[in-house]
């Protein structure tokens, strides 16, 4: 195949698979980034409004109610990396999917992915498979962040030292009143205080006998 004739193939494609995507997410929503050392990490965040370490709530609804999916739009991606984060609400086991404008796809039941953006901006869409969304809503929460430009940090470099466990369902309640995870001293020996008391007489008893023999030796 000819040089140009493939690349103008390619550029075909990838405008092709940029419309499909806008006609999905017409309108997509900007991510209100929090600040990581501003980060909420008390439990009790972990409610629609709250932003628990971060994430945002969001709601996959029920295929047949017709509503769009979730759809983002994450500026100042150019040369960049862009982390993305998802996990069900509660625990659920559903089977959540992002996509982005050129069609690359993830799904699994907790999405991380650190993907180089291939342009200015990244648009993702949030979508579940027949299986998770064909009988009711998915309440979810997700999170993006963006590396800092390439002449600062490496961008691979960041997506290595970011921290992939940290999800709303990591946010551990405290325990409740009276309860502790110290573990518990050990029993004491009924009979260590018997031996205490015996033993002391008896040590007595043999001092005073020493004496006594060395006095008549």
């Amino acid at each position: 195949m000819d040089i140009n004739l493939r690349q103008t193939f390619c550029l075909c494609w990838a405008l092709f698979l940029i419309t499909v995507c806008h006609s999905q997410c017409p309108n997509p929503a900007t991510f209100e980034v929090v600040p990581e050392d501003e980060y909420d990490r008390d439990f009790r965040s972990v409610t629609p409004g709250g932003r628990p370490v971060g994430f945002e709530f969001k709601i996959l609804y029920y295929e047949a109610d017709g509503q769009p999916n979730p759809c983002y739009e994450i500026p100042n991606t150019g040369d960049r990396r862009v982390e993305i984060m998802a996990e069900p609400d509660g625990g659920a086991s559903s089977q959540l999917c992002v996509r982005d404008q050129l069609g690359r796809e993830l799904c699994d039941t907790r999405i991380y992915d650190c993907r180089q953006a291939n342009a200015d901006s990244l648009n993702l869409e949030f979508f579940c498979d027949a299986a998770s969304c064909d009988e009711s809503d998915v309440r979810m929460w997700v999170r993006f962040a963006v590396s800092p430009p390439a002449d600062e940090l490496d961008p691979e470099l960041w997506c290595d030292s970011r921290d992939t466990g940290e999800y709303p369902s990591s946010l551990a309640a405290p325990l409740p009143p009276g309860v502790s995870l110290k573990p518990a001293p050990p029993a004491e020996d009924p009979t260590d205080g018997v031996g205490r008391l015996i033993g002391t007489p008896v040590l007595m008893v043999v001092m005073l006998f020493a004496v006594v023999l060395l006095r008549v030796l």
